[in-house]
């Protein structure tokens, strides 16, 4: 209780000073036993929801489950409710904050005290050490960021519950030295969508089975969105929790298959990202450790670590680069909501790379066998509860030596022992607009990014005033660094003999690669006159003259097709150049838009190029007569997205959107129905199709999502390609829709095996064909993203073949990431057109818009949609 005062009235008149502190402490006194009787009649998750959670069939609402979050939160002293933001959908997503009253009447001074602790380079080891004792540890769970892995949501309730409401010691100790971050879903839409769908199909075959995305746009995949953060949920995470917080870990909970163990716990498999500290290391190596500790002594049977999943990719762990251990498990599936009968039978040997067990033996990192027999939904919420409870009681029995480690983690970065001294992006880029992006993404992972003020020399190369320079000697350079460099992905097989290990996600992701902007890389240190950039890296548009005769719009800026779809848009009349052109002094490049003059083009273009990075020429004279024009009219796109969600499809919305192109859903019916020609100009068909697939769809949902285009919907497609309508596919999909269309091409790696060619994620080089239309605006070789992608070779054919419009190139077409047998991509097709009748086939073997991650070769698939638009 805070000491007490009295003024100068107050000791004149001392009984009635002591009257008013007895009202006081009386009142001190009932508000103490107000929140305590407050506690004790919280109704646990089973009084508010109506059943226990994990009962047989059985799953919360997230709008139910908020209130419940907003009862504790009103209730007790221990917890707090924030909304952070909105997400895709719009719907709340939410952060819960649980620790003791003391800590949480002191969040903005514990949050300074880990803000000052997260940056070394301001703290002498004597304050460091301090402040790791002093302040308590943060630690982050979630759940459901893939929502039909059902059982995560349901443990929420239960581990905040208990964090609240137990008066165990060691309840106690997890709220005093430890500051304990809930988000209830990462992926909340996913969340109302099932318990939509379960709702009106419980009881039915498909009734945990939605036959569409359960993210709006890429489902499984949105846990594979921590480089750029595209969307709301991930990037809330990112910046107003990982950012702000600074958690010691962040734990996610998800489901795996049912056949092996019961429940994956740290530490994971080789190969882990050689730039996350060895401190983050062991601090997932210890947590992950408890678990199984705790999950075997209460018999728990079926724990396995170091096996199934690796630690590779930062598409998939923002954290371990930022100082915060990643803390997956991975529970055993039931039946949905409901219970599984398993067989001895039924469970079979795993073979997982560097980490391997067998479900029916114990070994070092699967102790405890689990017996065959029933698993049910309980079950699951039980051994997840475990965990949870295991991870924070583990970092709250000693908060400050996680404390310390995540600080020297960040120290180390600060140091930079044997790593580059930075990596420099010149001004003079290809598409300075996607440069801008990807430091913005640098920015969002709180990276350094400085701006030259002066020209200035390093790595024997000078760079001119305006060039941006990321050194890799501050808290986050590890992530700056893992994004930035090429990836050399091990071989981690005992022998050339052996087949190869899969790994879990890619193996390529280098960053300048993936989006078509140079970054120079430059070992040495070196003097240059820089500031810190405080905002966003922006880089506006280039408006070259007064456009008396209309506008070019130069294709090299991914931002020129937004351009051109919105002046088209507002009914301005965009052509395009097919071929080179000297005007003057100037020199427009094949594939400029040309833009007519008319009434409101100049402040409509000003008002673009404020708000987009792209060049625009005035033209000072009318175009000459004879030139290669093509009028274009506004596209209509349509995508093939068949019922049962394909993220791909969903990717592909995404990137479209990004650059305003607007697109129509295609469904099974669409087809069958015929008159695609009256619809849209292009049909997209994304990876992950057969023809079998797109022929008969699926029969596992009901009547209506059932089908595919059948035969009336395949003669429907040459109807419309023979009238003059585009069809672009990508990847796997090529390859069926040349199955489809009888197209006389066919994938050349067809039937290798593993040892002869491995192509789980690789970046690798294509070389463009200067001719093609679908090269304008890009450089003559670009980076493509293969990812067990199909390598084209023509096949004998009496009429007209298909065009490389590009080739993979004669040499190692490998940049970055893990690939065996290239040889047998040198000289193969990477992108084929075919002509079928007045229209176009165009088969990419790789996807142009990998994760809106591609912005380097994104502009193939602009190219082909502006393509299917020309009017002439």
């Amino acid at each position: 209780m805070p000491g007490i005062w009295m003024n100068s009235n107050q000791l004149q008149n001392p009984g009635a000073f002591m009257n008013r502190n007895a009202v006081m402490v009386f009142l001190f006194l009932t508000a103490i036993i107000s929140v305590s009787l407050s506690a004790q009649e919280l109704p646990d998750p089973e009084q508010f929801f109506g059943h226990r959670m994990g009962a047989e069939g059985k799953i919360i609402d997230y709008f139910r489950g908020l209130e419940y979050y907003k009862l504790l939160a009103e209730s007790s002293d221990r917890i707090v409710y924030r909304e952070l933001g909105k997400t895709t959908n719009g719907n709340p997503f939410v952060l819960l904050v649980i620790s003791s009253p003391e800590n949480l009447a002191r969040l903005e001074e514990l949050k300074a005290g880990r803000e000052k602790l997260s940056d070394p380079r301001k703290l002498s080891e004597a304050e460091a050490m301090s402040l790791a004792e002093e302040l308590p540890a943060v630690a982050f769970h979630t759940s459901s960021i893939h929502t039909t892995e059902i059982s995560t949501a349901q443990v929420i309730p239960e581990f905040v519950y208990t964090l609240v409401s137990s008066e165990s010691e060691d309840i106690q100790l997890i709220r005093k030295n430890v500051i304990t971050l809930v988000c209830p879903s990462a992926n909340p839409d996913g969340q109302v969508m099932i318990k939509e769908w379960y709702d009106e199909h419980e009881g039915s075959p498909w009734e945990g089975r939605m036959p569409w995305l359960y993210h709006p746009y890429v489902g499984h995949d949105d846990n594979r969105d921590w480089i750029l953060l595209h969307f709301p949920e991930q990037r809330l995470t990112a910046t107003e929790i990982h950012n702000e917080w600074h958690p010691i870990y962040s734990f996610e909970m998800h489901q795996m298959g049912s056949s092996g163990a019961r429940i994956f716990v740290p530490p994971y498999k080789d190969p882990h990202d050689p730039n996350t500290a060895p401190q983050i290391v062991e601090t997932m190596s210890l947590v992950g450790m408890a678990m199984s500790h705790r999950l075997t002594t209460e018999g728990k049977g079926g724990v396995v670590k170091n096996a199934i999943f690796d630690l590779y990719t930062p598409a998939r762990a923002y954290q371990v680069n930022h100082g915060t251990g990643r803390i997956l498990t991975e529970t055993a599936s039931a039946n949905f909501a409901r219970a599984i009968e398993l067989k001895d039978g039924d469970l079979g040997t795993r073979r997982s790379g560097a980490g391997r067990y067998d479900p029916k033996r114990a070994s070092w990192n699967f102790p405890l066998p689990w017996q065959p027999g029933t698993w049910t939904f309980r079950e699951m919420v039980e051994y997840q509860l475990s965990a949870n409870l295991a991870a924070v009681s583990l970092v709250a029995s000693n908060p400050s030596t996680f404390n310390k480690a995540y600080y020297v983690a960040l120290k180390q970065a600060c140091e930079g022992q044997g790593w580059p001294h930075a990596f420099v992006f010149p001004a003079e880029q290809w598409d300075p607009g996607s440069m801008a992006l990807l430091l913005q993404a640098m920015q969002r992972g709180r990276v350094e990014v400085q701006r030259a003020l002066s020209p200035f020399k390093a790595g024997g190369r000078t760079f001119s005033e305006g060039s941006y320079v990321v050194i890799l000697r501050q808290p986050y350079a590890a992530w700056a660094k893992t994004l930035l460099e090429t990836q050399e992905y091990p071989d981690l097989r005992n022998s050339p003999d052996e087949p190869p290990i899969m790994p879990y996600d890619v193996t390529g992701h280098t960053l300048p690669l993936l989006m078509g902007v140079e970054a120079v890389k430059v070992a040495e240190p070196f003097e240059a006159d820089l500031e810190m950039l405080v905002g966003k890296v922006t880089i506006p548009g280039k408006v070259i003259g007064d456009g008396k005769f209309g506008f070019a719009i130069l294709p090299a800026a991914n931002d020129a097709y937004l351009v051109a779809d919105e002046l088209l848009d507002k009914g301005f009349q965009v052509s395009r150049l097919g071929d080179e052109v000297a005007l003057g002094d100037r020199h427009l490049p094949a594939g400029a838009f040309i833009v007519s003059q008319s009434s409101g083009l100049s402040e409509a273009v000003e008002s673009l190029r404020s708000r987009h990075f792209f060049e625009a020429i005035g033209l000072e004279r009318r175009m000459p007569a004879g030139l290669n024009l093509n009028s274009l009219s506004n596209p209509r796109i349509g995508i093939y997205e068949p019922w049962g969600g394909n993220m791909d499809a969903g990717w592909t919305r995404f990137v479209l959107e990004e650059v305003g192109l607007e697109h129509t859903i295609l469904r099974n019916d669409d087809f069958r129905k015929g008159g695609l020609g009256d619809k849209v100009d292009v049909v997209i068909f994304p990876d992950g199709l057969s023809a079998e697939s797109i022929l008969e769809g699926r029969d596992n949902w009901p009547e209506q999502y059932t089908g595919g285009i059948g035969s009336e919907g395949r003669e429907a497609l040459i109807d419309f390609l023979e009238g003059g309508g585009f069809a672009v596919s990508f990847s796997r999909s090529s390859l069926a829709l040349a199955e489809l269309l009888e197209l006389p091409i066919r994938n050349r790696l067809e039937g290798l095996p593993a040892l002869d060619h491995f192509g789980p994620g690789t970046i690798l080089l294509a070389e463009l064909d200067p001719q093609s239309p679908l090269s304008y605006g890009l450089p003559e070789k670009v980076a493509v993203m293969h990812v067990w992608s199909p390598a084209f070779e023509p096949v004998a054919t009496t009429g007209a073949g298909p065009k490389m419009a590009a080739k993979y190139p004669d040499y190692d077409p490998r940049l970055s990431g893990f690939m065996l047998g290239q040889k047998y991509l040198q000289g193969a097709g990477a992108v084929a057109v075919q002509n079928v009748g007045k229209g176009r086939v165009i088969m990419f073997a790789f996807r142009p818009q990998f994760r809106a991650l591609t912005y380097g070769s994104s502009k193939l698939l602009f190219n082909a949609i502006f393509w299917s638009c020309r009017q002439n």
